[in-house]
């Protein structure tokens, strides 16, 4: 357990950076499709 935790975290960090970016760069690219309009 205590070798696989620190993974665990790790995973649960990486996948909210992830989310973050992902909802970040949505959130550009729609202020984009706006821009066009």
């Amino acid at each position: 357990m205590i070798i696989s935790s620190p993974l665990i975290v790790a995973q649960r960090i990486t996948g909210l950076i992830k989310g973050n970016y992902q909802k970040g760069y949505y959130k550009i690219e729609q202020a984009k499709e706006i821009d066009k309009e």
